[in-house]
């Protein structure tokens, strides 16, 4: 075999080792950015890396923030190998680590200043009245964007204590760890100091923020509107003099709230 012959073959040698090694190098990255997925019946999604499998049993899996799951195969829907996700907390790849369904508690404090003019029989005065709140909701989250609970709450007002028993419900719009939240609450709060209470809605929207696997933290700005029974003058009565009679009124808050949801 002539020099050229052999200088050919050698140069084609090379490219062809060098063809290999690229394969290989790329292979091997693709590897590293692949990551277990498995998919289970109750909606949930977790990914990680299978570190165990028994055979039409169990697999063991650990995440990334070293965690490690047992499921059992009749709880697995499916089980996918996929690319690792942008480091992105508001897409979906980052889910795993978050809440999506079972038993809720969403505990707050409020502070609600009163706005416009309390309307009550003839009389319109400004609503200067407010109040300092605690509520906590127990019930069940449906899924990643839906909870449903029933409230129960101290409202501390400038005169009077209120005890507003609602029905609670929370619209999450975004997968992730971070959301805006539409919240309804409605129902009969209750008159601590001898009156008759009366109707409260209170629609909200704000944030929900993910600080752990399933805790949220939440703030919220809303409106409320309150009914109750109040005493205002009704005139001198010559056996019992100075007389007062009850009249249903009608109070409107802006409502600022903060707290967790377990």
């Amino acid at each position: 075999m002539s020099r050229e012959n052999k200088n050919k073959m050698k140069k084609k040698f090379q490219n062809l080792t060098l063809l290999v090694f690229t394969l290989i190098c790329f292979t091997s990255l693709g590897q590293n950015n692949m990551e277990d997925v498995v998919y289970l019946k109750n909606g949930s999604i977790i990914r990680g890396i299978i570190i165990e499998q028994v055979p039409n049993q169990s697999i063991k899996l650990q995440t990334k923030d070293r965690n490690v799951f047992v499921f059992k195969y009749d709880e697995i829907e499916k089980i996918t190998k996929e690319n690792l996700p942008f480091n992105n907390s508001n897409t979906s790849s980052n889910l795993t680590d978050f809440k999506k369904s079972g038993f809720i508690n969403i505990s707050e404090v409020s502070f609600c200043p009163g706005v416009g003019n309390v309307k009550f029989a003839d009389y319109s005065v400004k609503n200067e009245d407010y109040s300092f709140g605690f509520r906590t909701i127990n019930g069940y989250q449906v899924n990643e964007h839906l909870s449903l609970g029933v409230g129960l709450g101290i409202d501390k007002y400038k005169n009077v204590s209120m005890l507003p028993i609602t029905f609670d419900a929370r619209a999450t719009f975004l997968k992730g760890k971070v959301s805006p939240v539409f919240t309804a609450n409605i129902g009969y709060a209750i008159n601590l100091d001898g009156e008759k209470g009366g109707l409260v809605i209170n629609p909200q929207i704000g944030v929900k923020a993910y600080i752990s696997k399933n805790i949220a933290y939440l703030f919220n700005i809303g409106y409320k509107w309150q009914g109750q029974e109040v005493l205002i003058p009704y005139g001198y009565d010559f056996y019992y003099g100075y007389t007062n009679k009850k009249e249903n009124a009608f109070y409107q808050f802006i409502t600022i709230s903060t707290g967790f949801a377990f």
